[in-house]
């Protein structure tokens, strides 16, 4: 991730979530193209022509370099680096037939055709994702191709499956282990440091202290928490010196092991940094609650809405990882800041289009910050 520059260069205020999964692998990984070992040039070829040897990543159906121009726009039939047909590297398409480089294309940064490919997908940004649905390079998502890293569903995709939204309205469980697991990290100076010996103390709805730890020198805790057999609704308070107090709330109570990974903390004078970029100053009296949204599996989601009931504080966006007083809803990044949040009883709720997520309640205290979570 990169900096949030909020006057001082190098503030991360992204890096939060429980469970916050990157994009795994979609199926599929090279095409059925090959290195090529045939031929000259030629129109749909290449310097290597077309076939190849089975299941390797190289050419294709069209070779390794492709035309410069016919059938494709900037690359050819095969982009300028491989014809792919439906297992080269690069694809099947130039510019004109889906991408810069082809179709699925390994650097491809403008979508791609129909092609496979070792380190690109199924399509290109109308049809799954920004480098190729399900390539390996891929940062919006994928189309139904997949990849050695892509993910199964393009944010904007025709042939993604989008956010995993499975879960929506099940019921939640209503038993849980006598104790359970929570481990993660914190991280200190807005995400710059590890939050070595931070104190990280778990509490119940009614203020019971149900478990707690110190991380150690990378900023990681481990420690049992004590449920009674029912599902943990709690939160967790992070003290750190010269950070403010954050509070941290997970999306749903907690039925088994849980992970908490990269707790944010920030300064006083990075919070009054960080808000004139919304034409905002910080005040010391509110509280700065920062919302994630996920998917069922823990995957940020973009296009998603967040609100508070009362309505409190000013409802921010983070685009690319910095405040944007513009944006009416989250990035891929997924994250939303209430600002200058009025202290008291909050519930926190989001919407992706017309579907709306489970709210949670959170308590705003004076002078801290919040980290929360909302999930279908």
């Amino acid at each position: 991730m990169r900096p949030f520059d909020g006057g001082r260069s190098g503030i991360l205020i992204v890096a939060l979530a429980i469970s916050a999964c990157s994009s795994g692998g979609g199926s599929g990984g090279k095409g059925a193209g090959g290195r090529g070992i045939a031929g000259q040039s030629g129109d749909s070829g290449g310097a290597l022509g077309l076939g190849g040897d089975g299941n390797s990543a190289g050419g294709g159906s069209g070779g390794q370099i492709g035309g410069s121009t016919s059938n494709g726009g900037t690359g050819g039939i095969g982009g300028s680096a491989g014809a792919g047909g439906d297992g080269g590297r690069f694809g099947v398409g130039g510019a004109s037939d889906g991408g810069k480089i082809g179709s699925g294309g390994a650097v491809q940064s403008d979508g791609g055709g129909a092609g496979g490919g070792a380190l690109g997908g199924v399509g290109g940004v109308g049809d799954g994702g920004k480098i190729g649905s399900g390539g390996a390079v891929q940062s919006d998502g994928g189309g139904a191709g997949g990849g050695a890293a892509g993910a199964a569903g393009g944010r904007s995709g025709a042939g993604g499956t989008g956010p995993s939204l499975g879960c929506l309205g099940a019921t939640l469980p209503t038993t849980a282990p006598a104790t359970i697991t929570l481990s993660g990290s914190v991280l200190s100076s807005g995400g710059l440091l590890s939050g070595a010996g931070a104190t990280v103390t778990v509490f119940d709805t009614i203020g019971t202290n149900v478990g707690m730890g110190t991380t150690d020198s990378s900023g990681t805790f481990q420690f049992q928490l004590t449920t009674g057999g029912k599902p943990l609704d709690c939160h967790a308070l992070v003290t750190l010196p010269d950070q403010l107090d954050t509070y941290w709330y997970p999306a749903k109570p907690l039925s088994a092991n849980a992970y908490a990974s990269g707790i944010v903390t920030l300064s006083w004078s990075e919070i009054v940094n960080m808000l004139p970029a919304a034409h905002l100053q910080a005040d010391s009296t509110k509280t700065q609650i920062f919302v994630g949204v996920v998917d069922c599996g823990g995957r940020r989601i973009a296009g998603a809405t967040v609100g508070a009931m009362p309505a409190s504080g000013t409802v921010l966006y983070v685009i690319n990882t910095q405040i944007d007083p513009t944006a009416t809803s989250t990035d891929e990044f997924g994250l939303a800041l209430l600002a200058n949040a009025v202290p008291g009883d909050l519930t926190i709720s989001a919407t992706l289009g017309t579907t709306i997520f489970r709210s949670i309640h959170v308590t705003a205290v004076s002078g801290t910050l919040v980290r929360s979570e909302v999930g279908p």
